[in-house]
């Protein structure tokens, strides 16, 4: 749309960032960890939500002269990103970390990484964050 830019991500300097990169390397030069890659993995249903919001709110546009749809594709791709880290699931956790857990989940452990996913819009904005719905 023309210069505006929306992004979804783990955004900042911090512990949650790294372990965003982690996670997209596979490792690499971390050490081993499994490629989980949540980012790349929901990176074309974010795009196919965004494509769908654009149309929908086309229209609002025209009609009232409202334009929330940055905001919207924003908001839509941290839920999507938030999904997408709550349904990995392989490579699982072994069975002392499931102990310690209480739960077979390797993407989430506290809920910071998920609840850190959210959106921005022209590099402003925290859409979706904290939100764990």
């Amino acid at each position: 749309m023309g210069s505006n830019k929306v992004q979804v991500g783990i955004f900042g300097d911090g512990e949650l960032t790294m372990l965003a990169n982690i996670f997209e390397d596979g490792g690499g030069r971390w050490g081993s960890v499994p490629d989980w890659s949540p980012l790349e993995t929901a990176a074309p249903k974010i795009l196919e939500a965004a494509v769908n919001i654009v149309k929908q709110e086309a229209a609002q546009m025209i009609i009232n002269g409202k334009d929330n749809t940055l905001k919207k594709v924003a908001l839509e791709g941290a839920g999507i990103l938030k999904e997408t880290i709550e349904g990995i699931k392989s490579p699982g956790n072994k069975e002392s970390t499931i102990k310690k857990k209480g739960f077979d989940n390797p993407m989430v452990d506290s809920g910071k990484f998920k609840k850190a996913a959210s959106g921005k819009v022209n590099g402003v904005g925290t859409f979706g964050k904290g939100k764990l719905g």
